[in-house]
């Protein structure tokens, strides 16, 4: 159900102006919703939606349906389009006439100037010799000569003899740091065209960038093996044409190789800088080819910077592309060059804008990003270095998406790549960070090709770091953070190896002094050293396994939304390969997350926005082509069938229930078609006085409802059915009439009904009841309400208030919930529901403030689903306060998000026809448990209760219930206490002693205390009550026999800006300490064992000698802490949700638990809890999700537990289960096993990897079940 549009200020400029004239011709339109707009054109009701939100300018094609849509003149539009684009700022998009920093692609020919002579020479050459080099300096356009040169030429020539040798096949690439290990397959000779018969073409290879043959390539066998594949190009059987592009500062070093140099004598091409005339070609012609203007002096200005400029070409195009973005209209102006600082700035100006908008961590993860893609040259130029994703780490994401939007960085699939060398050379920063790091990043790359021979060695001990390389590189990389994973590991190898060896040293000269005294002991010995080996070699299978664990249990996180049953059969394959923190992690987030499908309807190369829809049940997905319907199986993905009816131009109208019946307009109205049987059941459903606008199906599909327009003659038009075009000849010279609603019986086409009058043209549609009696309509005026019966009868009004009737009309939609008794529809303040024969609201659904969103009810009504931007929630219906789950989108939902009990998962479509599905089995099979929902939680340790609090009227009620189910035990009575928030509860170890504190104030609504109760939970019974004149803000229960401890500042004073508080033993009349000096104090924490107490002011205070020490250095402002029960950790939160664990004194940090942003508000303090070995540590959300860390590894991310009804208010570890409290939900268990997770996993991913997918991931290992 859509809500208002938010209001646009037509003079806030050009594309507002634009989207608020739009809106008006929508409304002129009658206001149709944009659900019956996209069912008259090829878009979807977000685009269409979207090109009217003032946000941007949409495309011509979207426009120009939007348009036609609402009844506009195209031309009219059209032209106002052109002028807006004019009048608003460009942005930087694939329009530019100017590849930037990039090179040009073979795409990009008719963009491509000023070489022409240069082309025809080298296509001369090429035809002459088999081996060919094409030598220029850097920036010089060599890259571009090749792509957008040569090769469409080639392209172009293909079997024609005549004009050279005929060209079977033309394969790009750049050598990288192992060119014969990663591209030898390709100099085989082919024939791609697959053409049969006639001679044998060449394959032409264009080795692009071969100056990383010596730069990048560090292993002289490989070099030696890809040198001598390119030689072999020579021998005409080779069936090989091999165009090599070089830089110049390079070319000494292909004379280092004797072969090669007698190869490329009198076979090069050598490119130079562009002449005045080719310049200004280069200039000006692209733009001409889009309708620009470039003013003559910027392009004298432009031909007078670079013309002796060596290898400025890169800069010049990245110069005229941010000229083109700040253009006038259509001129590109001498003004804008110069305010980008022309040729020698515009790079600098472009990277400096980007790295200015980074934060402190975000601008050091940026400087080193960039370093790792340096190559420091030997005597030569730097250069670039392309380098695989996985060498960075999830913290970089966000820098790198922005450098690629500033096109200063590319994406080539898994390869990210500096956009040009010359972004080293013109950006000063980054000069400045390779000149300073220089020798630093020469051991850095050696150390990263070390490391990759290792691992294609199987991590061989023979190819570690020994010696002088070994010092060296563990005196650079003290810090370890910057290094990949893989280097990580070979740094830290090659040390144990370099230990390993001394110790062995020592094992060797004791075993030459013991064989001179006895040959037993020497045969002892050998044994020894024969089981060392034999184990050496296990431990080196087993490191090789545990990194291919480690780099799948990555890959499943990047799964987890677009391939959701891969994920978790990744995870799965990972933990069952090696028993590691990363994959525990991996199969116990695999175990729980909420994705379980993701399912295509359609196959590879079939139109996506083809209108689709998913029937009632969610089960079967229908998409509608102009040639036939197909419908597909929602929960495995098959193809179910097609149904083609040539001859007819249709559109998409609407869809049945169970997704049998299809309803489809076509030129003479409306027809609906068995898609099943593949028959129509209705061929025509329509009148000639009629102009069909949309229909809908009701009653569980029996009946079909239509909304059409009369037509009233203007003219002597006549309708010839000889003519396809009579319809629309008609149509044009008739007005439009009074809107007309037609019941019709579907199956036995029979109009049931036909209601003209008082009836809206725009949102919303009229609705039928369920059981296909009423039709209730909104009046045109928008308020009131009419049902009207279909078997005869007074029509009558709603007996709802006007106001509400007025809502319910400037609805965009309606629905019926279930019973058929009352009418949903959206309004301010969320989802409204009212009964249509009485004036009773039913309870409403809070839904978020967003744009859009949709309702779907289950069958029995008791359960909704909202989804919206950004969200999809589930709620109960009776008691609707707080949703049971939320569930943050990735994209948004297309259509309405189905609800299947049966198989426990709520299925939603998104644009491209894919069907994703996430389970919710877990908060069907608890929800409801609770109506008034709880206020405060607290698990026992022994992990069998749970003690909550709930509001009762003016008090706050102690419950007890069991831990494991959330049954009630017992009520232990609270206290009168209508303003008090909920108290604090505290248990012993043992779990016999309840303690809860909760604040007391005086009737003038200052502060008095905190009211202490002690209770015994077996005996139900009342040990202690005592007024604490503090205001308590932390418990301690040391035992069952000791007294309860608590902390706070005094109540009394009401400015603590002296950092005053108590530390109370429960039972005596004075504090055990009084304790000042922490200023700044919000709150304190008392360790389980009574004797120490944190503040937030960051002092731990000793109270058995109250000595404060200041602890936690480095650590910002504070929002929560928690001792471990065993008294070995202390974890504490920040304001930005950052958990750090540090020993209990607080004296040694021992690391950051990485939490993503989205896990806490900042600020907010969430429940933490250790398991009672400190061996894990958890935290909730706001939402009702939780993040569960080992302490041992604060490195990783934390296994995810999906959210629910939030916010989180109590954790509790028992075994191997964690119980989570929510307000609706007592008790949630969330099982930690990894055992456990796997087999939850392996039944909702339907077993584990198959043979297909294990040789994609996991090539280097033999297949195993792991299901």
């Amino acid at each position: 159900m859509g809500r208002r549009e938010k209001p646009l200020e037509p003079t806030a400029g050009p594309v507002q102006r634009f989207a608020y004239d739009l809106r008006k011709l929508r409304a002129e339109a009658g206001s149709p919703t944009y659900r019956a707009l996209a069912e008259r054109t090829a878009y979807s009701a977000p685009t269409l939606s979207a090109a009217a939100s003032g946000d941007r300018l949409p495309s011509l094609p979207v426009l120009l349906a939007y348009v036609v849509a609402c009844g506009g003149d195209r031309a009219v539009w059209e032209a106002r389009w052109r002028e807006t684009i004019a009048a608003e700022p460009a942005p930087d998009g694939g329009g530019s006439p100017y590849p930037g920093l990039a090179r040009f692609g073979p795409d990009d020919r008719d963009r491509f100037h000023g070489r022409d002579d240069l082309v025809a020479e080298l296509l001369a050459l090429t035809g002459r010799r088999r081996l060919t080099a094409v030598v220029g300096a850097s920036g010089s356009g060599k890259s571009s000569l090749l792509r957008a040169g040569l090769i469409p030429v080639l392209r172009e020539g293909r079997g024609a003899p005549a004009a050279g040798p005929r060209v079977a096949a033309i394969r790009v690439l750049t050598p990288g740091e192992r060119p014969a290990r990663t591209h030898g397959a390709r100099f085989e000779p082919g024939d791609e065209d697959g053409e049969g018969g006639g001679e044998a073409g060449d394959t032409f290879l264009v080795v692009d960038q071969f100056e990383e043959v010596f730069s990048l390539c560090h292993d002289r066998d490989e070099r030696e093996r890809f040198i001598g594949r390119v030689l072999a190009a020579r021998d005409p059987g080779s069936r090989l044409r091999v165009v090599i592009a070089v830089r110049a500062d390079f070319y000494g070093r292909l004379a280092e190789h004797g072969p090669l140099a007698e190869a490329l004598r009198d076979a090069t091409l050598l490119v130079g800088p562009l002449l005045p005339h080719q310049l200004r070609e280069a200039i000006v012609r692209p733009a001409a080819a889009e309708r620009l203007v470039v003013e003559r002096a910027l392009t004298a200005r432009i031909v007078a910077d670079t013309g002796d400029e060596p290898g400025g070409l890169p800069l010049m195009a990245h110069a005229l592309r941010e000229v083109w973005r700040r253009r006038s209209g259509k001129a590109l102006t001498l003004a804008a060059y110069e305010a980008i600082g022309g040729v020698q700035g515009a790079v600098a100006h472009t990277a400096e804008e980007v790295f200015g908008h980074f934060t402190e961590a975000e601008a050091a993860r940026a400087r080193a990003l960039l370093l790792r893609m340096v190559a420091p040259g030997d005597g030569t130029q730097d250069t670039r270095r392309t380098v695989e994703r996985t060498e960075l780490g999830s913290d970089c994401d966000a820098v790198l998406e922005r450098l690629v939007a500033a096109r200063l960085l590319t994406v080539d699939g898994t390869r990210v790549d500096l956009a040009h060398e010359a972004l080293i050379s013109a950006w000063p920063r980054l000069r400045r960070w390779v000149e300073t790091d220089r020798e630093r990043l020469r051991l850095h790359r050696a150390l990263t090709e070390a490391a990759l021979s290792w691992r294609d060695l199987d991590r061989d001990p023979g190819a570690l770091y020994r010696g002088t390389r070994l010092s060296t590189a563990r005196e650079a990389f003290t810090d370890t953070t910057e290094l990949t994973a893989l280097e990580g590991e070979f740094l830290t190898a090659s040390v144990a190896a370099h230990h390993h060896g001394v110790h062995a040293k020592a094992r060797a000269a004791r075993r030459s002094r013991v064989l001179l005294s006895a040959l037993a002991v020497l045969v002892c010995l050998a044994a020894v050293a024969s089981a060392l080996a034999w184990q050496q070699n296990r431990v080196s299978d087993r490191r090789a396994a545990e990194a291919q664990a480690r780099r799948i249990a990555s890959i499943a996180q990047t799964l987890r939304v677009s391939d959701p049953r891969t994920a978790m059969r990744l995870g799965v394959a990972a933990w069952r390969i090696a028993d590691l923190p990363e994959t525990r992690e991996a199969v116990r987030t695999a175990g729980a997350q909420r994705e379980v499908a993701a399912v295509a309807g359609v196959e590879a190369g079939d139109a996506v926005n083809s209108p689709s829809r998913l029937s009632e049940d969610g089960r079967v997905l229908t998409v509608v082509d102009r040639d036939e319907v197909t419908w597909w199986d929602a929960r495995g993905g098959r193809r179910l069938g097609t149904d083609t009816s040539p001859g007819v131009f249709r559109r998409f109208a609407a869809l049945s229930p169970d997704g049998r019946f299809v309803a489809l307009r076509t030129q003479g109205g409306f027809v609906v078609r068995d898609v099943r049987a593949g028959r129509t059941v209705t061929p025509l459903l329509s009148t000639p006085d009629l102009m069909d606008e949309d229909g809908e199906f009701a009653a569980g599909g029996r009946l079909f409802v239509n909304r059409s327009r009369e037509l009233r003659s203007q003219g002597p038009w006549s309708r010839d059915p000889r003519r396809r075009d009579s319809r629309r000849r008609e149509l044009h010279g008739r007005d439009r009439g009074r809107m007309v609603v037609q019941v019709w019986d579907v199956r036995r086409h029979k109009r049931l009904a036909r209601i003209a009058g008082d009836i809206p043209s725009g949102n919303p549609f009229p609705l039928l009841s369920p059981d296909g009696r009423r039709l209730l309509t909104c009046a045109r005026d928008g308020r009131h309400l009419t049902l009207r019966p279909l078997a005869g009868g007074r029509a009558r009004h709603v007996p709802w208030p006007r106001a509400v009737q007025r809502l319910a009309c400037a609805a965009e939609s309606w629905s019926v919930t279930p019973d058929g008794r009352a009418l949903s529809f959206t309004a301010e303040g969320g989802v409204r529901t009212w009964e249509l024969d009485s004036a009773r609201e039913r309870p409403r659904l809070d839904v978020p403030d967003v744009d859009e969103y949709e309702v779907d009810y289950s069958e029995d009504g008791s359960l909704a689903v909202t989804s919206g931007t950004g969200e999809l929630a589930l709620w109960r219906t009776a008691s609707p306060g707080t949703p049971l789950m939320r569930y943050a989108l990735a994209e948004p939902v297309y259509g309405v998000a189905r609800l299947d009990r049966a198989d426990g998962v709520i299925r939603y479509q998104t644009d491209g026809a894919v069907v994703r599905a996430i389970d919710v089995r877990d908060v069907l099979a608890g929800s409801g448990s609770v109506v008034r929902p709880l206020t405060r939680a607290e698990f026992s340790p022994d992990g069998r209760t749970l003690a909550v609090t709930r509001r009762d009227r003016a008090r706050q009620d102690v419950e007890l219930r069991d831990a494991r189910d959330g049954r009630l035990r017992a009520r232990l009575p609270g206290r009168a206490c209508p303003d008090c928030p909920a108290p604090l509860l505290r248990f012993s170890p043992t779990g016999n002693t309840l303690v809860s504190a909760a604040s007391v104030t005086e009737r003038s609504g200052d502060p008095l205390g905190t009211r202490v109760l002690r209770w015994n939970v077996g005996a139900r019974r009342e040990l202690a009550d005592q007024l604490v004149p503090s205001l308590v803000d932390s418990l301690a229960v040391p035992g069952d026999g000791a007294p309860a401890l608590t902390s706070g500042s005094p109540a009394e004073v009401r400015d603590n800006e002296a950092g005053l508080f108590d530390v109370w033993e429960v039972g005596t009349r004075t504090p055990s300490r009084a304790l000042r000096g922490h200023a700044g104090l919000l709150w304190s924490r008392i360790s389980p064992d009574g004797r120490l107490v944190l503040a937030s002011s960051g002092k731990l205070t000793d109270v058995t000698t109250g000595r404060s020490t200041r602890v936690l250095r480095g650590e910002g402002a504070l929002t929560d802490a928690l001792f471990s029960p065993d008294g070995r950790y202390l974890a504490v939160v920040d304001a930005h949700a950052r958990l750090t664990l540090w020993n209990a004194r607080g004296t040694r940090r021992l690391g950051a638990l990485t939490a993503k942003s989205q896990d806490s508000a900042a600020g907010d303090a969430m429940p933490l809890a250790f398991s009672s070995d400190g061996r894990l540590i958890a935290m909730g959300r706001e939402d009702g999700g939780v993040r569960v860390w080992e302490t041992d590894t604060p490195r990783l991310t934390g296994a995810e537990y999906p959210a629910t009804d939030g916010p989180v208010l109590a954790l509790g570890f028992a075994g191997d289960v964690l119980r989570v409290a929510t307000p609706r939900t007592p008790v949630r268990e969330v099982p930690l096993a990894a055992a456990q997770a796997t087999a939850a996993a392996c039944r909702r991913a339907d077993g584990g990897l198959t043979r297909a997918q294990w040789r994609t991931y996991l090539p280097n290992l033999p297949f195993r079940r792991t299901c």
